[in-house]
């Protein structure tokens, strides 16, 4: 009675509640404490069976409430009947490239067929294989140029030899790069052209890639200011920068009586104006890439009987104190002169002053002494080839022996091109045939080799379409003859860059790779030329050379 009593009063309890009202609205349900429980037990048991579903072979309603035994066919072994469950079977994955890698579980991959040569067998040597049930495929890293140009294949750049008349064209060069290999040498190449390699266009990567394959032995030969006011006449990598007012006499205009110039065709002089201060420029090593450490420095300048100073400044990254010396310019009139200043391998910052308006200079060279490649860059903005012959050729001369030239690469063709069209096809393949003549005489009186770049590819706009200029074509070829011709090797820089149409593709590529003007390149085309020109000479050094004969000069194809 006492049990069937107490389960009426908790009955009531439960009308009670449903039934109560707060603030006119009926309370919600509640289950009684014990029926809470029931449903928990009930919840737990119902997860323990959905889980047992879910394991691999029940998922057949056949198999429910059966011992899960294995057919002959498809079991693991014969000592393992009975023991082990039904195993899901997968089909092999063929990677591309690749036979098809062996299946566990009995699964074999198919036979070839009959006449035909059996997959080769795959062999991981891996140590960690085990860890993993198929090799993983680790694709061949590009360069990052390659990476940057999303259509490669659709540019059309191709890697032409550089080409040659006579086995011994370039045995200076590949002499000095035997010694270089050897870690006994520097080699040093100065590179003459146009506006294509000024602020360090196409020569800046081509340095780069030189120094970081064969050694870094300094940035070479670098000026006081920038002849112009356009353009900055800077290497890559470089502190470079000046104060106050240059006077410039140059290749072009104005000239310099005489015409001694400086390696890159230039001279330096305080402003004649006596109200300008006078002017100085500061140099210093780069703080990333190559050229960061520094043991020597070099400034060339022009003796003068009238006298003269100038003072250079320097001091370590680092160091708060800089070190002044004075130096003179007394000594015979138009002579060469220098002054080397040996430091410890390191970070450094120079500055130069003249002390007089009437002191000339010419350049600054930054050195380390570790066997590499230097590589000096001297463009003249719309010079053309014929305006080499501006320099005094004994004064040239004495220059490229103090630097131990062992290559004069020349790139001009966007100039040459208008003035092909103004004398004509007759007066200019005269004139240029003695100039090649005049730089292989003076690469061969100074234990140097010569090397000439073909012109680039051109184009001009005609409506919405970009045609490509056809005398540029025809100088190609003239240039391609009279070069090899006198002595000197040539490389096919329109053919590097996919042909005479390729102006079309540069011109089209996001991001351009060509200026608006279709003559001059963007940042990103000059490493990509400077990178195809890297490659030439490499193969070169490779002993990858096109030995031309007579009969075939001048006779180019794409």
């Amino acid at each position: 009675m006492n049990r069937v009593s107490a389960m009426a009063k908790q009955k009531e309890q439960v009308i009670q509640l449903s039934e109560a009202t707060e603030d006119g609205k009926p309370a919600p349900f509640r289950f009684p404490v014990g029926y809470n429980y029931l449903l928990d037990f009930m919840g737990a048991w119902l997860l323990v069976f959905c889980g047992l579903m879910m394991l691999p072979g029940n998922a057949n309603p056949k198999h429910w409430g059966k011992t899960l035994q294995p057919k002959e066919s498809e079991s693991t072994g014969p000592d393992l009947k009975g023991l082990l469950p039904i195993e899901r079977r997968e089909p092999p994955v063929k990677r591309r490239g690749e036979p098809i890698p062996p299946v566990r579980n009995g699964i074999q991959p198919p036979k070839h067929r009959k006449g035909t040569t059996p997959p080769p067998k795959f062999v991981d040597k891996d140590p960690r294989s085990h860890l993993r049930r198929y090799p993983i495929v680790v694709p061949t890293p590009r360069p990052r140029w390659y990476r940057r140009i999303k259509e490669k294949r659709k540019l059309g750049l191709r890697m032409p030899a550089i080409e040659v008349g006579s086995e011994n064209t370039l045995r200076a060069f590949l002499h000095s790069m035997e010694d270089t290999q050897k870690k006994i040498a520097t080699t040093r190449i100065t590179f003459y052209g146009d506006s294509m390699i000024l602020q360090d266009y196409v020569v800046g990567p081509f340095r780069r890639f030189m120094q970081r394959r064969y050694g870094d032995s300094g940035h070479g030969y670098l000026t006081f200011s920038s002849p112009w006011t356009d353009y900055r006449y800077t290497h890559a990598n470089v502190l470079h920068y000046w104060r106050g007012e240059w006077k410039v006499w140059g290749l072009i205009k104005p000239r310099i009586p005489g015409n001694r110039y400086g390696l890159n065709g230039f001279v330096f002089a305080a402003s004649e104006d006596r109200e300008q201060p006078l002017p100085r420029t500061f140099f210093g090593s780069s703080t990333w890439g190559v050229g960061k450490q520094l043991t020597r420095t070099e400034i060339w300048f022009e003796k003068s009987r009238r006298g003269g100073s100038f003072d250079l400044w320097h001091r370590k990254v680092g160091a708060r104190k800089w070190i002044r010396e004075r130096h003179s310019v007394k000594g015979a009139d138009g002579e060469l002169g220098s002054v080397k200043l040996d430091l410890e391998e390191g970070r450094y910052r120079f500055m130069v002053r003249p002390r007089s308006r009437k002191v000339r200079l010419y350049g600054i060279h930054l050195h380390r002494d570790k066997p590499g490649v230097i590589i000096d860059s001297a463009g003249v903005l719309g010079a053309v080839l014929l305006h080499t012959r501006a320099f005094d050729k004994k004064h040239w001369r004495k220059m490229l022996k103090k630097a131990k030239t062992k290559l004069l690469m020349f790139f001009f063709g966007a100039n040459d091109a208008d003035l092909y069209r103004k004398l004509g096809s007759k007066k200019y393949r005269a004139a240029t045939r003695v100039v090649l003549q005049e730089l292989h005489a003076m690469a061969k009186s100074v234990g140097a080799s010569c090397l000439v770049l073909g012109p680039s590819t051109r184009g001009w706009k005609r409506g919405d379409d970009i045609l490509p200029l056809r005398r540029v074509r025809k100088l190609r070829l003239l240039m391609h003859k009279e070069v090899l011709d006198a002595g000197c090797a040539f490389w096919d820089t329109m053919t590097a860059m996919g042909g005479p149409k390729a102006i079309q593709k540069w011109a089209a590529h996001e991001p351009a790779l060509i200026a608006t003007d279709f003559t001059h390149m963007s940042k990103i085309g000059s490493r990509i030329l400077g990178r195809l020109v890297y490659n030439a000479v490499v193969n070169a050094i490779n002993g990858r050379v096109r030995l031309v004969p007579k009969e075939k000069r001048g006779k180019l194809r794409y």
